[in-house]
This record gives C-alpha cells, structure tokens and sequence, in this order.
C-alpha cells in the first residue's frame, strides 16, 4: 500500500551536528515554519576529516548513524535530519577535488526516509608538508584563511598519534602552533573540512538541503 501525504508544516527537527549546520536547514525551511535543533551528539565518533578517527562508513550509512545517536539522546521530535560530506579527485580531472554533500531526512512516526545530494567543485583543497613559516602562510592565504579554517598537524605516519590542531581562528595561533611542531619535524596543514569552518561546504550543504526539500514536495 502507498505510504499516505505528510504534512511538513511547523516540525521540530533534531539535527545531530557540532557544527553549526542546523542553521543552513533552518534558513532553507523557513516558511515551512520548521524549528531546526542542533543535538550535540559526539558525531565525531563516526570519524573526523583529519584522520585522528578513521572513517569507516559510507556517506549515507554514517548520515543514519548520526540519526540514530540523535534519537537517543532527544527522542520525540517530529524527524532527524542528518548530513555528511565527503570529498575526492575528479575522476577525469585528478587534480580538481569534488565535494558531495549527502542529506538524510527520517520521518519516526511513519518509519520513512528520504534523501538527497549535490555534488559540486571544492576550490580550498590540498595539503602542505614545509618547515618555512613563510610558505605556510601563502598556502593560508590561498585557501581563504581565517575564513576558510587550517589544520595544523605533526607528520607522524599513523595520524592518530599526531598532535593536531583545528581551531586557530587568528595568524598568531597558527604562529604559535607552527613553532610548537616545528620542534618535532616538518609540520602538515590542510583545509579544515568542519562546515562551521568552510564556507564552500556551506554553501554545499545548503544546495543539498534545497534538494532535499524538492524531494519532499514531490
């Protein structure tokens, strides 16, 4: 039997996120009076861009997992959604990065889900090995620093015995860092990926959310 019409007017929505992500849905269902909920659930459990926790499972499996933390720690909201965004080589075009961003909308009280996607080019990409404070800083810049967030990062082979830093916001705390690594060898940067630090993701996430709420006006 087909699953009957949903009225997606004025829900409260649980969003599993430490990144500020909730605010992107909320402008996007705005008029649909939607009250966007971040629930501060450890996501980062699932796997972090820099590498210090493996990330294991696919995009749209891991969006699911966020949802069920979600539901477990704030049970009762009108539905959970959850994003996850993944990044890797043009397949014609290797040195171009693509960045999807995959959303998960579940609905508990008729047990459905619904998804969408977009894809597109990702411009604050690549990563810099050096012991010059001087090209570190160009490649910063280059990125969009402090707009666009750095990960700073000792060069130890296994990352998860690197010490990382992911929230210099300012030159002289990469400063500070730069010289505190430096200490242990060649230092390692590259874009933070975070959305609340990228505002390219952001604005990914947000074309994926208008995506997905053609997926549910349909």
């Amino acid at each position: 039997m087909k699953p009957g019409p949903i009225d997606w007017l004025r829900w409260q929505v649980g969003m599993p996120t430490l990144h500020g992500k909730q605010s992107i849905l909320q402008s996007i269902f705005a008029d649909w009076q939607w009250q966007v909920s971040d629930i501060a659930v450890d996501t980062n459990q699932l796997g972090t861009f820099a590498g210090d926790i493996e990330r294991t499972l696919a995009p749209a499996d891991a969006a699911r997992a966020k949802i069920a933390l979600a539901i477990d720690a704030m049970p009762g909201m009108d539905a959970y959604i959850a994003s996850e965004g993944s990044f890797y080589p043009h397949p014609q075009v290797p040195l171009l990065t693509l960045n999807t961003e995959i959303l998960v909308l579940h609905h508990p009280a008729s047990d459905r889900w619904f998804q969408a996607a977009h894809t597109d080019y990702f411009g604050a990409s690549g990563q810099l090995t050096t012991n010059s404070w001087n090209e570190l800083v160009d490649f910063a810049s280059q990125l969009g620093f402090p707009e666009q967030g750095l990960i700073l990062m000792t060069a130890e082979p296994d990352k998860q015995q690197r010490q990382i830093l992911k929230d210099a916001r300012h030159t002289d705390e990469l400063h500070a860092a730069f010289e505190q690594m430096t200490g242990h060898g060649p230092v390692v940067a590259e874009p933070d990926l975070r959305a609340h630090r990228s505002p390219q993701r952001q604005r990914h996430i947000a074309t994926a959310a208008q995506a997905l709420r053609e997926v549910l006006e349909s």
